[in-house]
């Protein structure tokens, strides 16, 4: 019997050739068949695997019923038994949580008992042209079934594009057919006469690719994660990590710089780091495996790989970088005295020897050496884990020099200039990963504007001004658990899902509105929606928000800014406006709260030189101190006698309380460890909260109780979410997951 990925394979082999359109439209949403994409109003959602799965099957057959068997024969292998009920129940339940659609009254899904389903609403056909729009094409990547159209523009010039399907009228529709039914009959006459018709769009296609490759070209065009971008010292290939399950399909990968040729040069599934020599011909790169840390070479033209390693338990990161005369290899280990630090491997006889000198528990990583040989860069993390900061130091040993003062994470290898004076690397001093420079001799680091957040591990080429970078596009849903009237039983939903960020959310007082972070409109703002996240409205455009909270009248929203310089507090009108600033110095302010009467707004700041939660005034004034030894994301509880508070802001912190009318700060006995300074909430009964990951337990959602002294688990998760937020009678709970994160190297069109 066929496996699922032929079964599925097949189909969509099958679905280019159907009658039925393979892009239809119902209600609000568009769905996508052959790419299995939807979107609502234009919004991308977020729904794959068996949901989407089940859509376009009941689609393709709209007022028919599909069977349950149809459904295990088509979805499911061919080993699922006891569990199929389950998963199809599942499956089914999140394609009308996405749809918005329920069981009992159906708009799209309706269940025919202990039979099927069917599609009952009302379907549109948007295939009806074929849109030729221009598209980048990797002839080693795109699908051999895939249609492709080449229009010789002059002698030397080749556009490619590819359908792309939009609603038109009839005659749109036919003219469209004759085009297509023209150029492959090798009509000139018809091609030349649908140029020029079509002249206007193909210009606006030309713009809108310009556009998007204003910012970066996606070099990685593999259908796994791409990481570790390397590129070479002339600027012409890049080496990258390929991540897949599929075997022999990970390893070490060199693609062009524009993306147009593809080579495997390792199929370990523990390769990762690529490094460049100087002159270009080997690239090194780490294998980590449960069974070896090691450093190894190969030809970057191809060849079988060499071990320059001796088995060695101070191999602990994969990071390296090969010294100006390509002798040795600097990479990451374990300090005989504690930490970790830089060491130089030699490529000709395996020889180790240290070259950084870490403080105690510090850990010296990502090592990078200036064009002219005579510098290193790094990466030094504190004992604690937090925070990272760039140093330089001499090539050949010495003391190192601090560069930066992020109090945030370094994301991958520092890089050099193409001329040596500065250092490119990626921070999240602004939330996001973001590409910072700064001089090598000092000063204060400019970000590199144009190269958009979730950039990472930026590498710059010795000359041709090119830099490559990996980009991360993470995303986030919404999720609601509620306690159902008269069972006593939480009943999980998902709120929003559409593609992107979207975190941090909060009920109005009035429970019919919803306050959330997302960064759908391109940087991370404050929305606002209804409770089901249906009509959304973007309140802010500071460039950088978050950690919104309702006042108790829920007339305003306070929040705070993470954009260039220190953070603020802010206040803005619940139906927009214009923001007003109402703590903004030249400290970190942040994670704002209002006192239950709403005449306060507590916040976290690191004015008295560590963090602590102070209060202000809701119309401005001065700041109040409220804790003396540590404090940093504060809730006051709803009574407004007590105030709970976050001990730090790293993983795991403590829960600590105080009387808001004064008195001793104290540990709360309730809970320990939440799992984030965000991850729980007080209410009239108890504290909801995530407890910290553990090898032997699931992450849950556990609510401790006020009268009873006793925790209970409240819901099992996929995964600890780092928001929770509760409402005050407790029967709700709203908390964010995080979906699978797309990564891909791509070439920044921004001169380092």
């Amino acid at each position: 019997m066929r496996s699922r990925s032929d079964r599925i394979c097949a189909r969509r082999v099958s679905a280019m050739t159907s009658i039925y359109p393979q892009r239809v439209r119902f209600g609000p949403f568009e769905a996508d068949l052959e790419t299995h994409e939807l979107w609502k109003n234009g919004v991308k959602l977020k729904l794959g695997g068996q949901p989407f799965e089940i859509l376009a099957l009941l689609l393709n057959r709209p007022g028919q019923m599909v069977s349950r068997e149809e459904l295990q024969k088509e979805i499911w292998t061919a080993d699922t038994f006891v569990d199929f009920n389950h998963g199809l129940n599942a499956a089914v339940n999140k394609l009308r949580e996405t749809l918005s659609d329920s069981a009992e009254e159906p708009k799209y899904i309706e269940t025919l008992p202990r039979r099927g389903y069917r599609f009952i609403g009302t379907i549109e056909n948007a295939v009806s042209e074929v849109k030729l729009t221009m598209v980048p094409v990797n002839p080693e990547v795109v699908p051999p079934a895939t249609p492709v159209i080449a229009l010789a523009q002059t002698a030397s010039t080749v556009h490619t594009f590819t359908g792309q399907k939009a609603r038109v009228s009839t005659r749109r529709r036919l003219a469209a057919w004759v085009f297509v039914t023209a150029v492959l009959a090798g009509s000139t006459l018809i091609v030349h006469r649908w140029w020029e018709s079509r002249g206007a769009e193909i210009k606006e296609g030309r713009e809108r690719l310009g556009e998007a490759r204003a910012l970066s070209n996606t070099l990685t065009l593999v259908p796994d994660p791409a990481s570790d971008p390397a590129i070479s010292p002339d600027g012409k290939m890049v080496a990258f990590r390929r991540n897949s399950y599929a075997p022999a399909a990970a390893g070490i990968f060199v693609t062009s710089s524009y993306g147009k040729a593809l080579t495997q040069l390792t199929q370990h599934p523990g390769d990762c780091c690529p490094a460049w020599s100087p002159d270009g011909k080997m690239i090194a790169f780490s294998r980590i495996a449960t069974d070896e840390y090691g450093i190894y070479v190969v030809e970057a033209r191809g060849g079988a790989p060499r071990k320059i390693s001796h088995e060695d338990p101070r191999k602990k990161r994969g990071e390296l970088a090969w010294t100006a005369d390509g002798n040795f290899i600097a990479f990451s280990g374990d300090s005989p005295k504690g930490g970790a630090q830089i060491f130089l491997v030699s490529v000709n006889d395996s020889s180790v020897r240290p070259l950084s000198e870490p403080q105690g528990q510090d850990r010296d990583w990502g090592p990078s050496f200036s064009p002219d040989g005579t510098q290193m860069a790094f990466v030094r993390t504190s004992g604690a884990g937090f925070p990272e900061e760039i140093f330089v130091m001499p090539a050949n040993g010495g003391a190192a020099r601090l560069l930066t003062y992020d109090r945030a994470a370094i994301m991958g290898p520092p890089a050099w200039s193409e001329d040596g004076t500065s250092i490119i690397f990626s921070s999240t001093r602004e939330g996001d990963p973001t590409l910072w420079k700064i001089l090598a001799s000092g000063g204060t680091a400019a970000r590199i504007e144009g190269t958009g957040t979730g950039t990472w591990h930026p590498s710059v080429a010795r000359q041709g001004g090119k830099m490559a970078a990996q980009k991360i596009l993470g995303s986030s849903g919404i999720y609601r658990v509620s306690l159902e009237e008269g069972t006593g039983k939480w009943a999980q939903t998902i709120v929003t899902s559409t593609n992107g960020r979207n975190e941090g959310p909060r009920v109005s007082p009035d429970g019919k509105r919803l306050v959330f972070m997302s960064d759908r409109s391109g940087s991370l703002e404050i929305w606002a929606s209804n409770r089901d996240g249906s009509d959304t409205t973007q309140l802010t455009n500071l460039h950088g928000c978050g950690t919104p909270r309702w006042s108790p009248d829920g007339l305003s929203v306070a929040f705070d800014t993470t954009g260039n310089g220190p953070h603020a507090v802010w206040v803005i009108s619940a139906l927009g406006g214009t923001p007003r600033a109402l703590v903004k110095d030249q400290f970190d302010n942040v994670v704002a709260s209002w006192s239950h009467d709403g005449k306060w707004i507590y916040f976290g700041s690191n004015r008295s030189g560590q963090d602590e939660v102070w209060k202000i005034p809701a119309e401005g004034g001065r700041a109040v101190r409220v804790t003396q030894y540590g404090g940093f994301a504060a809730l006051e509880s709803p009574d407004g006698t007590a105030l709970y508070y976050a001990k730090t802001r790293y993983e795991n912190p403590e829960l600590w309380q105080i009387p808001t009318a004064g008195g001793n700060e104290s540990r709360f006995p309730g809970v320990a460890h939440a799992k984030s300074w965000a991850a729980w909430s007080v209410t009239n009964r108890g504290i909801f909260y995530c407890p910290p990951e553990e090898a032997n337990r699931s992450a849950s959602i556990d609510f401790y109780d006020f009268e009873t002294h006793l925790t209970r688990q409240v819901s099992l998760l996929d995964r600890s979410p780092f928001w929770l937020s509760a409402t005050p009678d407790g029967r709700e709970v709203l908390y964010d997951q995080a979906e699978q994160d797309e990564s891909s190297v791509v070439l920044v069109h921004a001169r380092p």
